[in-house]
C-alpha cells in the first residue's frame, strides 16, 4: 500500500459517496478513528509524526474502505 497522509487517505476513502451530507459524515468518523488510534499510539510512547502514519496505515487500504462505504450508503 502506498503511503498516504490522513488528508489523502480520507479523500480516496469518501470520494465515491454521492451524498455530500453523507460524505462528510462519513468522513468525520473515519477521522475520529484514526485521531483515537494515533492517540492511542502517543500515548504508548510514539511521536506524533510516527504515530500518525501508523494510524493511517492501521485504517488499510482508502479505495478497499472506499468500497465497502458505497456499499453502505
Amino acid at each position: 500500500m502506498q503511503p498516504y497522509n490522513s488528508h489523502q487517505w480520507l479523500n480516496i476513502a469518501t470520494a465515491g459517496i454521492v451524498s455530500p451530507k453523507e460524505r462528510e459524515s462519513a468522513r468525520q468518523e473515519l477521522s475520529d478513528h484514526m485521531e483515537d488510534h494515533c492517540d492511542a499510539l502517543m500515548a504508548a510512547g510514539l511521536p506524533r509524526g510516527q504515530a500518525q502514519q501508523q494510524a493511517v496505515y492501521a485504517m488499510g487500504d482508502p479505495a478497499e474502505v472506499g468500497k465497502r462505504l458505497r456499499k453502505a450508503h
